[in-house]
């Protein structure tokens, strides 16, 4: 007595299914320079932190200044992602602590172009902030 079985081809469906499991590694991109500026937003604008920090897509960068003999500081941590339209999402974490001890921390996320500066405008009880970044 013989008996037949359907063979399902099982090769095709480990194939398909391949892509799912494995993680594609993105390829290495080049770290961008972003140029940052940030300053109060009042009549007469003082510049609180500035400077350029050389930042790898996805991995992030930090500036931070401390006053000499002071509560005084700032720190600005940067994320850039790549979108596929030439653009990057930046996203933008800063806290700040004044002579008198006063904390302003505030997060932004803002869609920026190679080579375009961005500026942006933070209002809050007491004052505000701008912030002006370029990605070179």
């Amino acid at each position: 007595m013989h008996r037949s079985f359907a063979l399902i081809p099982l090769l095709p469906l480990a194939a398909g299914c391949a892509p799912s499991l494995a993680r594609a590694a993105a390829p290495h991109e080049a770290p961008l320079a972003v140029d940052v500026r940030v300053a109060t937003a009042d009549d007469k604008p003082a510049v609180l932190l500035s400077g350029r920090m050389e930042v790898e897509p996805r991995r992030g960068a930090q500036l931070e200044h401390r006053a000499p003999r002071s509560a005084e500081s700032q720190r600005l941590r940067v994320n850039t992602v790549p979108r596929g339209d030439g653009t990057y999402l930046v996203d933008l974490h800063y806290d700040e602590v004044s002579n008198d001890g006063r904390r302003i921390g505030w997060a932004l996320s803002v869609v920026v172009k190679r080579g375009v500066e961005a500026t942006e405008r933070l209002s809050f009880p007491g004052g505000g902030r701008t912030i002006a970044l370029a990605l070179r």
